[in-house]
């Protein structure tokens, strides 16, 4: 099997995309030097509702 990692640069739809792709929920990210964080499916869900939220929100209203 293949090693899946995310680089630090990664942005959440890159992370998103490795994750789906790969079936899993979370990535490991690595720099030059080793792991530096975990990033998971929820920590991107916690990005991207409020901001859906809005847009739901402002549409309703236009």
């Amino acid at each position: 099997t293949d090693v899946v990692f995310a680089a630090p640069a990664w942005t959440l739809e890159e992370a998103a995309e490795a994750m789906t792709h790969g079936g899993f929920r979370h990535l490991i990210v690595l720099d030059g030097t080793g792991p530096v964080g975990i990033v998971s499916v929820r920590d991107i869900i916690r990005c991207w509702a409020p901001t859906r939220r809005r847009t739901v929100t402002a549409a309703g209203t236009a």
